[in-house]
């Protein structure tokens, strides 16, 4: 089996520090947002592509932060 590429993007953050342990609750969500997309996605269209699951993920993310905070104000 060939080894996968390595990402043609670093963040600024890896460039800093490769090995940062630091997860935000938004990365944490989005993380778990992006298991359930990847796991239910399907083979036959266009949406497949990476960017689009980190879009919807971070997308996700974004929406359970807000529901959370209007959750605990009222």
């Amino acid at each position: 089996m060939k080894p996968l590429p390595k990402p043609t993007i670093q963040l600024p953050s890896e460039a800093k520090n490769p090995r940062a342990d630091h997860k935000s609750l938004r990365d944490e969500f989005a993380g778990q947002a992006l298991m359930g997309l990847v796991a239910f996605s399907r083979n036959d269209t266009e949406d497949n592509r990476p960017e689009h699951f980190a879009r919807w993920s971070y997308a996700l993310a974004d929406a359970m932060l807000a529901y959370r905070h209007q959750e605990t104000t009222t």
